[in-house]
């Protein structure tokens, strides 16, 4: 990856606007968040991030069938998910979750965007970045 490095600073400004992005768009404050999410430096940086944004981080295998998807989202129970797969979206709107799905930064690594979009369709951008 030929990207600049993610700094301490850029990762702490990314937890506070994650934290500001998911209370803007109804996530209650401790909430539960699912994501299912490929491997990478974005998810290294979530997994950095959202605790210290003051909410817990519940991993999905991102390849598990819609009903399996659907079983560990009722289970959890998660208030939201973040992902930028398909399967999982559809998993998502069938329990009724918010649904957010990240765009990698270009220019930084690990560095990323939240869209939100409450079906899974996007209904306006709340961007979640940070400078580094």
């Amino acid at each position: 990856d030929l990207r600049a490095p993610l700094t301490y600073s850029a990762l702490h400004l990314l937890s506070v606007d994650l934290g500001k992005v998911l209370r803007s768009c109804g996530v209650p404050n401790a909430g539960r968040i699912a994501c299912a999410l490929p491997n990478g430096p974005e998810l290294a940086a979530l997994f950095a991030a959202l605790p210290s944004s003051g909410f817990t981080l519940a991993p999905l295998n991102p390849s598990l069938q819609l009903d399996e998807l659907v079983w560990e989202l009722e289970d959890l129970p998660a208030c939201a998910l973040i992902t930028v797969m398909k399967t999982p979206k559809l998993a998502a709107r069938r329990v009724g979750l918010p649904t957010f799905e990240w765009r990698r930064d270009e220019r930084t690594c690990g560095l990323f965007r939240l869209m939100h979009s409450s079906a899974g369709d996007a209904h306006g951008e709340r961007a979640s970045t940070a400078a580094g």
